[in-house]
């Protein structure tokens, strides 16, 4: 979900370039890469950038998938979630991490997307949180206290900055606070400086990704008071937010639930690029080895098979070959449609 340097947009696009040329690149996670040479072209799955959750995730997907099947594949690092989605439409990713919060805009030819984009959903892999986070000793409390403050949710094109900006608009608060945007890293590095008055957590299915947990080692930090009324009516502009519980087991800097503006992360495939007999073999190949891909990270806590659709999108279909082994698991939900 990082903003990126040209030098990075050239390397990434360099990298989409040898890909297509049928080269894949080794695993970095050390599960088994082997060269592609049962099929013509690789499939490119895009991630996020290097070391992000989001790169882990896909990283450590599209290696089993390479490892344990004859679909060959690498990780390209991309911006994240939002710009993997325009690559979907200009044919440059087969697979790719994306958001709930992208598919209704993709769908519709909507900012930031300038196309209509139409991919299929494989797998929900993790929710997103994206709470907004004070200094505890700052005296603010609830949303209304930013009046006037530093808010960054992160990239200006980034997943948070949708719904920031949606949540913020239904609170009459959108134009009363100090927008500034950056990378992930600056805009923590920022808070920590005290150039910034609140940053957005990154939480993975409610528990802190690392760059939450080494802010917290030097910075003492409160949860803002998010009315779950208001979640729920920001979440009406976008089909794919929605409220969230995060809890004392899995945070412990909150003292009980606590809603949250969430979305859910969804491994998503152009149909063009993935058949439905190459999604049963992923999504078999994901599930059926669960129990490895979570012990890479904790990241991956969410890859289990009976977590699989809970998150999928309605109205959005699904690949007709997952959706097969979804039926075969006793996981499909009948308000999903395959293709």
């Amino acid at each position: 979900m990082d903003t990126s340097s040209e030098h990075h947009k050239s390397g990434r696009r360099g990298a989409l370039r040898a890909l297509g040329a049928g080269l894949v690149l080794g695993n970095s996670l050390g599960l088994g890469w082997r060269p592609a040479f049962a099929q013509e072209k690789p499939l490119r799955w895009g991630s996020a950038s290097l070391g992000s959750t989001g790169y882990v995730i896909i990283e450590a997907l599209a290696s089993t998938v390479n490892r344990v099947t004859d679909i060959k594949g690498a990780s390209v690092a991309t911006q994240g979630a939002v710009e993997n989605m325009a690559l979907f439409g200009r044919g440059e990713l087969d697979l790719a991490q994306t958001t709930s919060l992208d598919w209704g805009p993709a769908r519709d030819g909507e900012a930031p997307f300038r196309q209509k984009i139409a991919p299929v959903q494989l797998l929900s892999y993790a929710v997103w949180n994206m709470h907004p986070l004070v200094r505890a000793d700052s005296g603010l409390n609830r949303l209304e206290d930013l009046v006037g403050k530093r808010v960054s949710p992160g990239p200006a094109g980034g997943i948070t900055t949708v719904m920031w900006r949606q949540l913020f608009q239904k609170a009459g608060l959108h134009d009363k606070v100090r927008w500034t945007y950056g990378s992930w890293r600056e805009t923590y590095d920022g808070f920590k400086a005290g150039a910034i008055d609140c940053i957005a957590s990154l939480l993975v299915d409610g528990r802190p990704s690392a760059i939450v947990n080494e802010l917290e080692t030097t910075v003492k930090l409160k949860p803002l008071r998010v009315d779950e009324a208001l979640i729920n009516e920001a979440a009406k502009g976008n089909p794919g937010a929605f409220a969230f519980s995060l809890t004392p087991d899995r945070w412990k800097i909150i003292d009980g639930p606590t809603p949250t503006p969430s979305c859910s992360g969804i491994l998503g495939a152009r149909p063009e690029a993935v058949s439905n007999d190459a999604g049963y073999k992923i999504v078999k190949a994901i599930y059926e080895n669960e129990a490895d891909i979570r012990r890479i990270s904790q990241d991956l806590d969410m890859i289990r098979v009976e977590l699989a659709t809970r998150y999928l999108l309605k109205g959005f279909p699904v690949n007709g070959g997952a959706a097969r082994y979804y039926r075969e698991r006793n996981v499909w939900r009948d308000d999903l449609s395959a293709t």
